[in-house]
């Protein structure tokens, strides 16, 4: 008899925490009808399906699918696109036998998205929580607006770079310009240049001594830089630059130099960085200094009036009287480019290294955008 007894409790025990637990793990029934749309790629009903998808995927809410609501409605004479406004939500979510109601709009304003959602409780009838979002018209992207709706009005975290890219106008990305190949940035550029070492040496020389007569060491620069952006991902852009200047117009002077660069950019802030090899073209000849500092020219050195020295060491150098020859050096880059409507103004500073001389410079300009994208949404 007492076994028969605790038998019964031990089982009523059981089923009771069983009953429990069945009971704790149930969700939360969530009944998601059309959403109203306005001037975006998705209608009310493809909108309703994207939001019933992203809720379902959350995994906090029984979700009940379309075509059950339709039974629901057609046996009660309502049309599931007359079901927007808060009063009607809260009828069908009664009939429907729902905990929430979700409702909400997706309009397009100019270049803007807005988002506005509200989970409605059906039996307090009131709205228990509610979010407005503003996005940048990135239609494509659309989906991934609507699943961070979603998770601002539960209160959840959310990724800010995504946020960022899909909210604030930045430079160009895959993401804020869907369907952009191959993005150009070409423009001019003007600066000044700061010349040393040997370089500086030469060009201030007497132009008796082949040197330029150039008292100063900073030249103006003037060139044309094209720009092509071969990777276009996320946060960060690779780029390639050719840049072709001219310096040391101020002085009377035609000193050309083409730059070969590559670099990467920050979307987000307009930070960038690049380097890569510099030809220019000057005139060298070969010649040595003498004992007294002094610059001649190869075919000098067997002159009497010349004081010889027997370490003479025979360089080329820059020199007037040479020939046209190339040098080489190498550029470093770093700059910022700030947005302003439709172009990128670049504010960049650089050193050129080469084999006698280091050039320091700054430049500016701006970049008008050519671009090939897919049809405008």
């Amino acid at each position: 008899m007492k076994s028969l007894t605790i038998q019964k409790i031990v089982f009523l025990f059981a089923f009771i925490v069983i009953a429990n637990s069945s009971k704790s793990q149930q969700l939360p029934v969530l009944g998601v009808l059309n959403i109203k749309t306005s001037n975006v790629v998705y209608d009310n009903e493809q909108t309703g399906d994207l939001l019933r998808l992203e809720m379902e995927k959350l995994n906090k809410y029984e979700v009940l699918q379309r075509e059950d609501a339709k039974v629901v409605l057609s046996k009660a004479g309502i049309k599931i696109d007359s079901c927007y406004n808060k009063e009607t939500l809260i009828q069908v979510g009664k009939l429907m036998k729902a905990d929430y109601m979700l409702s909400g709009y997706v309009s397009r304003f100019g270049e803007k998205i807005v988002i506005r959602l509200m989970l409605l409780n059906v039996n307090g009838g009131f709205a228990e929580k509610s979010n407005v979002m503003e996005y940048l018209n990135i239609q494509p992207e659309l989906q991934t607006m609507l699943r961070i709706s979603i998770m601002k009005l539960l209160g959840e975290s959310v990724d800010d770079a995504t946020l960022s890219s899909l909210t604030i106008k930045t430079f160009d990305s895959k993401t804020n310009n869907p369907g952009v190949g191959k993005l150009v940035l070409t423009g001019p550029r003007i600066g000044v240049v700061m010349v040393t070492g040997e370089e500086a040496r030469r060009l201030s020389a007497d132009e008796s001594e082949g040197g330029y007569g150039i008292k100063r060491n900073i030249m103006t620069v003037f060139g044309y830089q094209k720009e092509v952006q071969y990777i276009n991902e996320g946060n960060f852009q690779a780029l390639f630059e050719f840049i072709p200047m001219v310096s040391g117009l101020d002085a009377g002077r035609f000193i050309p130099s083409f730059t070969f660069m590559n670099g990467f950019r920050d979307n987000k802030r307009g930070w960038e960085f690049a380097l890569g090899p510099q030809i220019g073209i000057t005139q060298t000849a070969r010649g040595f200094y003498d004992a007294g500092d002094k610059w001649h020219l190869a075919n000098e050195f067997d002159d009497p009036t010349i004081i010889k020295n027997p370490n003479t060491q025979f360089i080329y150098n820059i020199d007037k009287r040479g020939d046209a020859s190339i040098n080489y050096a190498f550029v470093f880059a770093a700059g910022k480019s700030i947005r302003s409507g439709s172009m990128n103004l670049p504010l960049n500073a650089y050193m050129t290294i080469s084999k006698n001389s280091y050039r320091f410079g700054v430049t500016f300009g701006f970049n008008s955008k050519t671009r090939t994208t897919k049809e405008n949404l």
